[in-house]
């Protein structure tokens, strides 16, 4: 089991499984995840989609829900542990957004992650590519991120058909990463390129998005298990997509009281966000 403890600088109790992989074979592996239920986990649903009904919540004048449903609230059995493939895996079905949370603290960590794609999908995203997502050195308040309060401040590692690896900005964090700039969806955006310029993200501009989006596309089809990776190290960090680097960053930042202090340890957060996805390993060695 995992410490309760959950300060920035608490030294982390790491779970006692064993790392099976073959390919990773070496005894600092420990999961995060017991296969059995989620124990060392919290979870968060933020505000509902108007579409989702039954729920007792408030609603503003125009129908809307009002209020997140908050921590370790699920009615709607959102977080999971289901069969696929003959084994035990973590289900986020997406019906509601919002996040699965670490109990415990990181730094300076390799993660390794192997998931998968389901076949639902919800408002208000109930079409198009399917969306998650890792948030790393998540901090402060649940909720204080995102439209409808569904996630911490925090790095993320996105999950999204042919985007599995973009990084983003939630919540304000700064930092920087070697990009160039390309037309995306018909406007400027930024693309990772370790030759390229080291650029500010968010870049200051408005009109950008808080993103650098990932420099190769090496994801599976969908339907067939992914490994994402991240390397932490301090205030810089590394993505990798089955095995393949995909985003570089460095010198995270958030503003605390008016002073600017290196965001390099926190929770971690497993997104959902309208789409069905599973979690069949989740495991972490320190460095």
């Amino acid at each position: 089991m995992f410490s309760r403890r959950t300060g920035l600088k608490a030294a982390v109790a790491l779970g006692s499984t064993e790392w099976a992989s073959t390919a990773h074979a070496g005894p600092k592996w420990r999961s995060l995840w017991n296969g059995v239920d989620l124990a060392g986990w919290s979870t968060w649903v933020g505000i509902p989609h108007r579409s989702r009904t039954g729920l007792d919540l408030p609603k503003t004048p125009d129908g809307n829900y009002a209020e997140p449903l908050g921590e370790n609230k699920d009615p709607r059995g959102v977080y999971s542990v289901v069969k696929v493939d003959g084994r035990n895996a973590l289900r986020i079905s997406g019906e509601l957004f919002g996040a699965l949370t670490t109990e415990a603290s990181f730094s300076n960590y390799h993660l390794y992650i192997k998931w998968r794609w389901g076949t639902a999908q919800w408002e208000p995203r109930a079409t198009g590519a399917r969306d998650s997502g890792v948030l790393i050195h998540a901090t402060g308040a649940h909720g204080q991120s995102g439209p409808s309060h569904n996630w911490m401040r925090s790095i993320e590692c996105q999950i999204q058909e042919n985007d599995c690896g973009d990084l983003w900005s939630v919540g304000g964090v700064r930092m920087k990463a070697p990009c160039r700039t390309v037309e995306a969806d018909d406007k400027p955006a930024l693309r990772f390129d370790p030759r390229g310029l080291m650029t500010d993200v968010p870049t200051g501009d408005p009109s950008r998005e808080a993103r650098v989006r990932r420099g190769v596309n090496s994801e599976h089809p969908t339907g067939k298990w992914n490994v994402t990776e991240i390397v932490a190290r301090r205030d810089t960090g590394e993505f990798k997509v089955n095995g393949q680097t995909v985003m570089r960053y460095t010198n995270a930042r958030v503003d605390v009281n008016g002073t600017s202090t290196p965001l390099d340890a926190g929770r971690i957060q497993l997104q959902s966000e309208g789409a069905e996805i599973f979690f069949a390993e989740v495991r972490l060695r320190p460095l």
